[in-house]
């Protein structure tokens, strides 16, 4: 098994196949179940994480304008008059967000995603269901029945 994953590994573009085939015919056994061992067997890297990981084009100034307007335009009942699409939509029409990036080669602008505003406002404290969400209660802990 460790020589047919050294094998396979070393093996060129489009001759992997012919590998699996002599093999899965050596032991007998499907291409699935092999593929499946063999993912048991080799050693692998991980996935190289992205140089941009957990970083955000929006701005904390930004994202703090689209929050006041999304709790401004929410009623006494919780009711959202806007979305955070509209939001944005609103405020990038008004020139108050800019709400993107702009590729420094093409000079290209790049708008955000609703979805990546929207998780720039959760890595800031700034989305609305964090900030409607009810200050978490605490139990006064007493040592006795009669203490304070």
């Amino acid at each position: 098994m460790v020589e047919t994953a050294r094998a396979a590994r070393d093996a060129g573009h489009g001759k992997r196949g012919a590998i699996y085939d002599a093999a899965c015919a050596e032991l007998g056994m499907s291409r699935a179940t092999l593929l499946r061992r063999l993912k048991e067997v080799s050693v692998t890297d991980k996935r190289k994480k992205r140089a941009d990981a957990g970083r955000s084009a929006l701005t904390r100034d930004e994202a703090a304008l689209i929050s006041a307007t999304l709790r401004e335009a929410t009623r006494k009942n919780g009711k959202r008059l806007y979305s955070i699409a509209d939001a944005v939509e609103t405020l990038r029409a008004n020139g108050f967000i800019t709400a993107g990036r702009t590729d420094e080669t093409t000079s290209e602008f790049f708008p955000l995603s609703e979805d990546a505003i929207s998780r720039a406002l959760r890595n800031y404290g700034l989305h609305p269901e964090q900030l409607d969400a009810p200050a978490p209660h605490t139990e006064v802990a007493s040592l006795h029945p009669n203490h304070v």
